[in-house]
């Protein structure tokens, strides 16, 4: 099965009287790793739920393939899920495990095992194949998790935070496995993180998310160089730029006059736009930009600046 798009338009789930997302639209676009990056309570995970038909979708839409399955079940999504909380079947081996999916999609047996071999042996589980899940312990269970969800060839991949609660030996496995997808299958994966740094390694396109819905969406290094607030440079670019703190001196033609809380004043090369003097505002530039004369010694062409509701005034330049 070749890789297909998902895109969402509008879609919000509410549960028990409570919104857990808000009018979300993104596209994970075929053959692309989507990072849906935020908190834990940012939606991310209710957006991969809502995809996988784990949760209902009160108003929107979803489409797989160009097929809209906002209403379909979910095991006729042609999408694979893989959960931190993910259950193997106690009465099965590790391999009939894996094998699963595959028998129930009435692959040859050659070609079946076949695919087992090769995602067993990614994932290092070869050696207890034919142990059974309560025999081994709990983090070659999450392998073996990971391997049944993968070894199949859906329209996508669904990951929910499946990285972070993974030993730091796994984590580079489970990223290993991930390239494997992206580079020999092509695939459509879609995956939340919280970590900015692991979306901008896995990513080629990623949306952040708070509160519920998308604040910005875009190719990585575009959202990590160009975030268009406060809180998106926050979430998508720390820990790789630097913040700080100032006001506006003054109001120019074409640019700004900004005395950071450290004392150092930096004139901006931008439009004034929708700014007063006077008003706090906050500066950014890629950590990389500032050398041994700190902020002082800033090309100005490397900082963003962020008005006082936190919207970006200017893009930062290519880095």
């Amino acid at each position: 099965m070749a890789a297909q798009d998902v895109i969402l338009r509008e879609v919000t789930v509410r549960q028990g009287g409570e919104t857990l997302i808000e009018r979300v639209s993104l596209s994970a676009n075929a053959g692309v790793t989507t990072v849906l990056l935020g908190t834990t309570d940012s939606g991310a995970t209710t957006t991969i739920k809502a995809v996988a038909g784990l949760v209902r979708v009160n108003e929107g839409r979803i489409a797989v393939g160009g097929v809209d399955v906002t209403r379909a079940r979910a095991g006729r999504r042609n999408v694979a899920v893989v959960f931190e909380g993910h259950t193997l079947f106690p009465h099965m081996t590790i391999y009939e495990n894996v094998a699963y999916p595959l028998r129930v999609a009435r692959l040859e047996a050659g070609e079946i095992e076949r695919r087992v071999g090769v995602i067993a042996e990614r994932l290092g589980i070869s050696k207890v194949l034919n142990e059974r899940p309560r025999r081994i312990d709990e983090s070659i269970r999450r392998r073996a998790g990971l391997a049944r969800a993968i070894v199949r060839a859906p329209g996508a991949y669904l990951l929910d935070r499946t990285l972070a609660s993974l030993d730091d030996d796994f984590r580079g496995a489970a990223r290993e496995a991930i390239g494997f997808l992206r580079a020999q299958e092509h695939a459509t994966i879609l995956m939340p993180s919280a970590d900015a740094v692991e979306a901008m390694q896995l990513a080629d396109r990623v949306v952040v998310m708070a509160n519920g819905g998308v604040l910005q969406e875009g190719p990585a290094d575009e959202v990590r160089l160009r975030p268009l607030s406060l809180a998106v440079a926050e979430l998508a670019s720390a820990p790789v730029f630097a913040f700080q703190e100032g006001v506006v001196l003054a109001i120019e033609p074409g640019s700004l006059r900004v005395r950071l809380n450290d004392g150092v004043t930096l004139a901006l090369p931008i439009k004034p736009r929708d700014v007063e003097q006077g008003e706090r505002v906050t500066v950014a530039t890629p950590r990389s930009a500032l050398k041994d004369g700190g902020w002082g010694a800033l090309e100005p062409g490397m900082a963003l600046l962020f008005d006082s509701a936190g919207v970006a005034l200017h893009a930062p330049a290519e880095t």
